[in-house]
């Protein structure tokens, strides 16, 4: 139990002590006249006096005639001066002479100055602004200034386009993610098999997969498809074709069509064995790549993260950023080329190989 001392009253008073002491001394009061008593002496002492509501008026006039007594002293040379400052009669050394030689001397203000000093009155009554001397920009000055505003220019705007970078990368992540969940979900429903571009006819082409998934509701939003780096993202409403699209199409126009359709991603296409061809399933591999941003036409990175690298999605559903267009593991050169170093279907159920959208699975 807290003990009632005069140091825990003042603190119960001032609701200084822990909730738990509180309630203890509250208890305490209740039941002791003595600590009530206690108490209410601490807590007249506490009591703030009473302030005094008079409310005095100060005397007519009474900033007027102060001026005027201050203007009055000035004006007769009543006004204290500055006290003398004391002068060396020699310098010490010669290096001290010279600094004293070339400081400028400044006078000391004498009485019949000392109003022009501390500022005079116009016959109005008003007072003359001090007399500041103005220091005008020298071209140096400019110059130091302009530099100073470049390199903050150059700091900001590196800063604010490495921000746009980093942004720009996490959206094209998040894009990547929520492609991997619609396949899922499409492999779930159709035996574990994703879709994959056919062999032949105005369906073999990579993008199908991404059309597929638009098509099949599996993806909500076309912008998922498109990387938020491209210029296609600029596009508020990007025209998708539809499947049926795709088999109406001329043949002049069918290309276009296919390039179009899955977006700015590149997709994986089947594989060869024995001479037939296999559509993919989804088997949650470390090393195979499902969907990556896309590369330059030597194997490169992109420039739509800047020449840092791309993302990609891996078969287990981990998206990742290279700053090579090589994935640890790969058996391959870059995972956007099969084993024989084509742009084109693999060469077996494990060659991993991303295309862009209207690249078929036969060269």
């Amino acid at each position: 139990m807290i003990n009632p001392s005069e140091e825990n009253l003042l603190g119960y008073l001032i609701r200084a002590n822990e909730e738990h002491e509180q309630e203890e001394l509250a208890d305490q009061i209740r039941t002791d006249a003595k600590l009530r008593k206690d108490c209410q002496i601490l807590q007249s002492g506490l009591a703030l006096p009473a302030a005094d509501e008079e409310h005095l008026d100060p005397p007519s006039l009474l900033a007027e005639r102060t001026c005027e007594k201050l203007w009055s002293l000035v004006d007769s040379g009543e006004f204290p001066k500055l006290p003398s400052l004391a002068t060396k009669t020699a310098p010490e050394s010669s290096i001290e002479a010279a600094i004293v030689a070339t400081q400028p001397t400044v006078p000391l203000a004498s009485p019949a100055t000392a109003s022009l000093s501390v500022g005079k009155r116009t016959p109005g009554g008003h007072d003359n602004a001090l007399a500041v001397p103005k220091r005008r920009w020298h071209w140096l000055d400019l110059a130091v200034a302009s530099s100073v505003l470049v390199i903050i220019g150059g700091v900001l705007s590196t800063q604010v386009l490495s921000s746009r970078t980093h942004s720009g990368r996490i959206g094209c992540q998040n894009n990547l993610q929520l492609s991997y969940a619609g396949l899922s979900n499409y492999a779930s429903m159709n035996g574990g098999r994703i879709p994959t571009a056919h062999e032949r006819g105005p369906l073999a082409f990579a993008g199908m997969l991404g059309m597929s998934l638009l098509d099949s509701g599996h993806v909500k939003s076309d912008q998922t498809l498109i990387c938020p780096e491209t210029s296609r993202a600029m596009d508020p409403a990007p025209r998708f074709p539809k499947i049926n699209d795709l088999h109406e199409a001329d043949p002049e126009n069918l290309p276009q069509l296919q390039k179009r359709a899955g977006g700015t991603y590149f997709y994986p296409l089947g594989y060869f064995e024995n001479g037939k061809y296999h559509t993919l399933k989804l088997r949650n591999r470390l090393t195979f790549v499902l969907m990556s941003d896309p590369v330059t036409v030597d194997r490169r990175p992109g420039l739509n993260h800047g020449p840092a690298g791309q993302n990609i999605l891996i078969e287990n559903g981990c998206v990742r950023f290279l700053t090579v267009c090589h994935l640890e593991g790969c058996r391959d050169r870059c995972c956007y080329e099969n084993e024989a170093g084509q742009a084109a279907a693999g060469l077996n159920e494990d060659d991993s190989v991303v295309v862009g959208s209207g690249v078929g699975p036969l060269r």
